[in-house]
């Protein structure tokens, strides 16, 4: 973390470049990643596109202690940040250990059946995915 990104050190009270590395002691069943889409005073949200993996693999060099295999988890629901406005919908995969996913889309109090959930764009803002076996 260099630049604007400096970290703010709590000893000696000054920004200084640090490198920051995550390691993981044990994978979890339930991975939720909270993607920070909005600034701390919570008015202005990041509006940029992403792609979300209904597949995801954590790499071995994450983990405290190497594993042999990466680990794979699998796309089961997504929460949704709507504009400006405080509209959040979900979609949900309801048969998520079957080879074919059911997806549902809940919005207020509709709930419809969707082919293929809106995986890109602007809204994703919390996603909950499952450990393959």
């Amino acid at each position: 973390m260099t630049g604007d990104n400096k970290f703010l050190c709590s000893n000696c009270n000054k920004k200084t470049d640090t490198e920051k590395t995550l390691t993981i002691s044990h994978t979890p069943t339930i991975l939720i990643l909270h993607l920070k889409r909005f600034t701390q005073f919570l008015h202005d949200k990041n509006m940029c596109d992403i792609d979300i993996p209904t597949q995801l693999t954590l790499p071995v060099s994450l983990f405290k202690t190497p594993h042999d295999t990466p680990t794979t988890y699998s796309l089961y629901a997504v929460s949704n940040h709507h504009s400006t406005t405080q509209h959040y919908t979900s979609y949900c995969n309801v048969k998520p250990n079957f080879p074919n996913p059911e997806w549902y889309l809940f919005d207020d109090l509709i709930s419809k059946h969707v082919s293929t959930p809106q995986l890109a764009g602007a809204n994703p803002y919390v996603l909950f995915y499952r450990k393959n076996n």
